[in-house]
Order: C-alpha cells, then structure tokens, then sequence
C-alpha cells in the first residue's frame, strides 16, 4: 500500500486520476484495494469482479459490500475483512509447491 501511495502522489502532482484494479486478487486483495482507495486524494474508480469473490462466505464472517455503488468504511482498525482460518484450512492443498 505504500508504493501505491507513492505512486498515487506521482499521479496527484500531475492532476491524474488513480483507478486500481483488482485482477485475480482474492478477498483480502479487494479489501486491502479499498482502503488503498479510500485513502488516496485522486481516487477515481476501482474496477474488480464482485460476483468472483461469490465464495467468500465460506471462509469469513465480515466483508465490506457495496451500498448504492461504494463501499462503506468504518474506523476500526484492519481491513475490514475477518477470517475463518479453520474454513480456510479445509480449502488447503497439501505438499503444494509453487
């Protein structure tokens, strides 16, 4: 978050909108995204596939969702996004080596 923070002062000083895009990201990539977004001054659009992440509620409790087409962020602190580390252990694949 920080580099794009950086960047996004780049952009700023040239009056140039920032629109992220979120591409094969998973849940914690779009949360992370939105509070990228929210806290850069030329924010101007995030683009990412709401319907993708339709699994989401297998492995966590609380997401942020859209209302009338933004996301609504409160003031604790994270992301937002709460994880159900023993739902994600039952997605697990063994011995995986990338």
């Amino acid at each position: 978050l920080s580099e794009g923070k950086r960047i996004a002062a780049l952009c700023d000083s040239f009056n140039l909108p920032i629109a992220p895009h979120v591409g094969g990201g998973g849940i914690l990539a779009v949360a992370a995204s939105i509070h990228y977004s929210a806290a850069i001054p030329n924010f101007q659009i995030l683009e990412h596939s709401h319907k993708a992440h339709a699994n989401k509620a297998r492995v966590t409790s609380q997401f942020p969702e859209p209302v009338d087409g933004a996301f609504p962020l409160d003031d604790q602190p994270g992301l937002g996004v709460t994880i159900d580390e023993e739902a994600v252990a039952r997605y697990a694949v063994a011995d995986f080596t990338p």
